[in-house]
């Protein structure tokens, strides 16, 4: 077998084709050799990575590796993580991707050869030959116009029907891991727009170059309604800029989870996504009526029924929010945490610019009321039969003395001994703690009190691990306790640019609620409740006056218009 580490100091071949394959013993010989004839006369290579495969998989390719196929092995990651550790083992100028159910034709380096050989091509694609699951054709795909989310491009990004130059691939960032739906769709997406703007020319031939297996639904692993959902989803969130060029393939995207949503019985986001396509395109009176029926679970219920698909097989591939926070940390960046693809964050702050921290901003008290609609929630959530209430993050105090202690069994209030100060001098009879929330052991220590409600508003948009933090929570509260989470709305403070940076220069990075939502899926949470709360109406006081004229003088951070949105937690039990 030719080992990845095996290469020696060769020049890079011009191709690179990746080849992913899980438990596919019986086809992946199949399509290992179909990428090896029909590239048959470029400078090429060919990278089979072995997803963790348990059957005779690994014997399989044993006996195929030379000089121009290359066997990779890792521990079972799912398809996109499988593809990126291809391309970090190829080493082609350009590359090219193949399922193990499909196969490449002999068609496909004559046609593609002149646009490798061509400085100003950036992708090139061919058409599709479809065929079933018994391998009969039932017609060709060829490449077509995909619209303004694509840039423009005409193309068709099956697996097989196309190669991208490297240096494209690498702008655009490669494939999300974790994401096992819609995985190709969301890269090519990228892979268009970084091309343009590089002023390479996508390129496209009518000839099939690839023939693809497309077996019936219920007979697709990545058909399955929950995979639809999530995958939808992301994509959704991960590319808002871009589909607001589209309304048509917005609308379409947005009523592929809104169904989904119906047939795994996830009623409230059945809604959100029907309605939020009548909203994309308010002329098309088919979304009306679908977006009306989502809205009523006894008729949803009975128009989209669960249905049955196969089984996802790859553990990693099963679930994808659950999966993603583990899959890709490796990565850095907003990839990690649910936001828009080139999200821009800010540097990390722990004080305002002129160097005063959070809670010493010169007033006399800092009663500020950000977040003064969540405390009232969290009160009656105490008052309803969760008496024991933990902040995260109190800073002064003031909002869970005043609003939540009076309906509460006990409260605590805790956070890093700098931010808490004033908490304790204005507040001393009650219990504070002055903890490092960066110190494993002060989680232990908080997981010990047994807290019903955990509070924690408007702290994740100033760290830098908000995983992390999340799971921390997650920790603390546990099985029976709920985690009650807020955030400025990103959606609704930055429309104009909701890739960032925020606004605020202490806040790291701003998430919309439905970024917020997959992010806290991701770390194992249910999301029991939603709630959004408008801008806060100052009341004529005097401290608000003050603490206007300050920050307006001072220049230490964004008036005190914004909207936030907060999340009620509970485990998943997953």
């Amino acid at each position: 077998m030719t080992a990845a580490g095996d290469i020696g100091a060769a020049a890079p071949p011009l191709l690179s084709v990746v080849l992913t394959t899980w438990n596919r013993s019986d086809l992946v010989r199949r399509a290992v050799r179909s990428a090896v004839a029909a590239t048959e006369g470029l400078d090429r290579e060919v990278v089979v990575v072995d997803d963790g495969s348990t059957d005779a998989t690994a014997e399989v390719l044993a006996s195929l590796a030379d000089e121009v196929v290359r066997v990779v092995r890792q521990d079972n990651r799912g398809l996109a993580a499988a593809r990126n550790r291809g391309v970090a083992e190829a080493r082609g100028t350009w590359l090219s991707f193949l399922d193990d159910d499909d196969e490449m034709l002999p068609s496909w380096g004559a046609a593609f050869a002149p646009f490798l050989a061509d400085d100003g091509v950036g992708i090139v694609s061919g058409a599709a030959e479809l065929v079933d699951g018994d391998r009969r054709p039932t017609g060709v795909d060829p490449p077509v116009g995909l619209g303004p989310v694509f840039a423009g491009a005409t193309a068709q990004f099956f697996a097989g029907c196309f190669a991208v130059r490297r240096s494209v691939y690498e702008s655009a960032g490669g494939y999300l891991d974790g994401l096992p739906c819609s995985h190709q769709t969301e890269l090519c997406i990228r892979l268009s727009v970084c091309a343009v703007e590089a002023g390479l020319r996508i390129e496209s031939v009518a000839d099939p170059v690839a023939r693809i297996e497309r077996r019936a639904t219920a007979d697709r692993a990545l058909q399955r309604p929950q995979l639809l959902l999530d995958g939808s989803r992301w994509v959704l969130e991960r590319h808002p800029q871009r589909f607001a060029l589209d309304p048509v393939e917005q609308q379409s995207w947005e009523l592929v989870a809104a169904v989904a949503a119906a047939r795994v019985r996830r009623w409230d986001l059945a809604r959100r996504y029907g309605w939020s396509a009548v909203r994309s395109r308010p002329a098309n009176p088919a979304a009306w009526a679908r977006a009306a029926a989502l809205s009523v679970p006894p008729v949803a219920g009975r128009v989209w029924r669960p249905g049955r698909s196969a089984d996802a097989g790859s553990e990693a591939d099963r679930h994808p929010l659950r999966n993603a926070a583990e899959v890709t940390a490796f990565r850095s960046g907003p990839d990690r945490y649910f936001l828009p693809w080139r999200y821009r964050e800010n540097e990390p702050a722990s004080a305002d610019r002129d160097g005063q921290g959070f809670w010493e901003d010169g007033l006399e008290h800092n009663d500020v009321r950000y977040q003064d609609a969540v405390y009232r929630w969290a009160a009656r959530l105490a008052a309803a039969g969760r008496p024991v209430v933990l902040d995260v993050g109190c800073g002064s105090g003031d909002k869970l003395v005043t609003r939540v202690a009076p309906r509460a069994g006990t409260t605590i209030g805790v956070d890093q001994p700098s931010g808490i100060r004033l908490a304790e001098q204005r507040f001393p009879q009650h219990r504070w703690m002055a903890r490092d929330l960066e110190d494993e052991a002060t989680w232990d220590e908080l997981a010990s009190l047994g807290a019903d409600l955990v509070l924690c508003s408007d702290v994740i948009e100033h760290v830098e691990e908000p995983a992390l933090l999340l799971h921390r929570l997650a920790g603390v509260a546990g099985t029976e306790g709920v985690v009650l989470l807020s955030t400025p709305d990103r959606a609704r403070l930055d429309r104009g640019d909701p890739a960032g940076p925020p606004h605020n220069p202490r806040h790291v990075r701003e998430w919309s609620d439905e970024g917020l939502e997959l992010l806290a899926e991701s770390a194992g949470f249910e999301v029991l409740e939603r709630r959004h709360f408008l801008p806060r109406r100052y009341s004529p006081n005097r401290t608000d006056v003050n603490r206007t004229i300050y920050r307006a003088i001072h220049r230490t951070a964004v008036p005190d218009r914004r909207s936030s949105f907060a999340l009620l937690l509970g485990s998943s039990g997953g």
